[in-house]
């Protein structure tokens, strides 16, 4: 088994942890729940922000996002390039919509931007992470059910 550099592991648990926020919004939409389930955990760390809840239609949206960044967190964890290049395209995404936010002094937008643009350097120079997608993947034996005496 391939050994994930530590990058990829906290690259990994950023992307669970979006895809927990939609999840749960996600189901408070779909459960037509009165608000989203995250919001009191926000207002007891202090964080003066709250997260919307969207509709039905909104709600199966989020958790659709919410599989499918789970499915590339596990393709990426074992080396696979498709997730490498989704990844990629999830963090330069984030940061074509916040760049202009950060510029209009939105603090969150420019933690966003901070943040994808260290995932996205990472992934792209980093030679760890091109070592981990290149590695071969060992032979594997050939198996026979035939019995020999």
């Amino acid at each position: 088994m391939k050994k994930v550099p530590l990058g990829i592991s906290a690259i990994n648990s950023i992307l669970l942890a979006i895809s927990a926020v939609l999840l749960a919004t996600g189901l408070a939409g779909v459960l037509n729940l009165p608000d989203s389930p995250l919001n009191p955990i926000l207002s007891i760390l202090g964080v003066n922000f709250e997260i919307p809840k969207p509709g039905a239609v909104g709600g199966a949206v989020s958790i659709l996002f919410s599989i499918v960044i789970f499915v590339v967190v596990l393709g990426l964890g074992r080396g696979k390039m498709w997730a490498f290049y989704i990844a990629i395209s999830f963090f330069a995404i984030s940061l074509v919509f916040e760049v202009p936010r950060a510029f209009d002094g939105s603090v969150f937008s420019m933690l966003v931007v901070l943040t994808s643009l260290s995932c996205l350097a990472y992934l792209v120079i980093s030679p760890k992470v091109k070592d981990f997608l290149r590695e071969e993947k060992p032979s594997e034996e050939e198996f026979s059910l035939e019995m020999k005496f």
